[in-house]
């Protein structure tokens, strides 16, 4: 996978790219890391005003994760206008048309600006009037979100107290359509990730 190790090879040489020179061919790749296109894209934000479009220099192999990274440029777009484009002279399979700029493993890459920092850690639905996209996308995260991650439906626990089960599910989502979009993305990601299907009680659901 293209990741940390490579990311912080690109770093170091992207001073030369700015100056005309290139990045050496990293190799060929199975997918790449949200980590390595999150720090490349913090990169060029930082840099934007005096960018010279990083050339290829990897490549991936075909397999079903290679189009995952299209997810990521999905978000890029969506959230701050810079396409994949903006940033490389050509990135192999960033475009899909099946690109989704939600997903519960990954949570989007965060920009903070004086402007940004409000929008990203306020709890207050009005400034949804100010960046409609991020808030489409919090809203995206938890409507996905499901308790039931964590519970082993065939345990008699929670046959007997469905019903108490569905009304934390409820709960949760009610609390996460109010809450600030940083919590919502770093919640619902960290609660996929964890998510075990256990024999838990509602009391036990809760506290975990």
């Amino acid at each position: 996978m293209l990741s940390v190790k490579e990311l912080n090879e690109v770093l170091k040489e992207l001073h030369s790219v700015q100056h005309g020179g290139s990045i050496s061919n990293l190799g060929t790749f199975s997918q790449v890391d949200i980590v390595f296109v999150a720090g490349l894209f913090l990169w060029y934000m930082q840099h934007r005003n005096n960018w010279t479009r990083i050339p290829p220099f990897f490549s991936l192999t075909k397999n079903a994760n290679a189009y995952n990274h299209s997810h990521y440029f999905k978000q890029i777009e969506e959230l701050y206008e810079i396409k994949h484009n903006d940033i490389f002279v050509d990135f192999e399979n960033a475009q899909n048309k099946d690109a989704n700029s939600f997903s519960r493993f990954f949570v989007p890459p965060i920009y903070i600006t004086k402007q940004s920092i409000v929008n990203f850690f306020s709890y207050q639905n009005e400034l949804e009037t100010k960046w409609k996209s991020l808030f489409k996308l919090k809203e995206k995260y938890y409507k996905k979100f499901d308790a039931l991650d964590f519970v082993n439906q065939t345990f008699t626990e929670f046959t007997s107290n469905e019903e108490r089960f569905t009304e934390y599910n409820t709960e949760i989502l009610q609390r996460l359509e109010n809450a600030s979009p940083i919590l919502v993305f770093t919640f619902v990601v960290a609660c996929k990730r964890l998510s075990q299907k256990e024999k838990r009680t509602i009391e036990q659901t809760k506290e975990y």
